[in-house]
């Protein structure tokens, strides 16, 4: 297998320790190896993988999902993402400034679809932001995402039900894991 940038990829699982989907993510490691990925890092305990492979995003998506559901006894879905897609990702985020003030205010989406997704018209209040840019879908949050009305609307609508979301502290620590395994 080779170990340049183009076959560095991440995967972002949905519903990771969240509700009953429990997993230990020295579990997640050894499947992900079992299924053929290499040089897997797991980051955080919310289905955060950091790997090597050739397979495409489609095959890799499916294998890894199988494979939690046969052992862990759960469907979730997993995104995939080259590694130089992730970092646009994280460079995209147009809330810098709020994620530099307090990085858990800051939120990603990443929709399973490459070209993104429809978002109907949601309504912030005066102190949340949201921006959508391709795949990702931005929320400054600053009272937490737990009492936004802004989350609740976009986790009920067509991009928030198929994304996965990472606040930015989050987001910079793979792609922190990421700079280091291009290293």
């Amino acid at each position: 297998m080779t170990t340049g940038t183009a076959d560095l990829r991440v995967a972002l699982l949905r519903g990771v320790n969240i509700g009953g989907n429990r997993l230990k993510m020295a579990d997640l490691r050894r499947w992900c190896v079992d299924v053929g990925l290499a040089e897997v890092t797991t980051v955080a305990q919310t289905g955060n993988i950091v790997f090597r492979s050739t397979a495409d995003h489609e095959q890799l998506a499916a294998s890894i999902a199988t494979r939690i559901a046969d052992d862990a006894g759960f469907e979730l879905a997993c995104i995939i993402l080259d590694a130089d897609e992730f970092s646009r990702v994280v460079t995209a985020n147009p809330f810098h400034a709020a994620a530099a003030a307090d990085p858990t205010t800051v939120h990603t989406a990443v929709h399973p679809d490459a070209r993104g997704g429809p978002l109907t018209e949601l309504d912030p209040d005066d102190s949340e932001s949201i921006a959508v840019v391709g795949r990702a879908a931005y929320l400054h949050l600053p009272d937490g995402m737990g009492r936004s009305r802004l989350a609740r609307a976009f986790s009920a609508s067509d991009f928030g039900k198929v994304s996965t979301i990472r606040n930015q502290r989050t987001m910079a620590r793979i792609d922190a894991v990421v700079a280091a395994a291009r290293a």
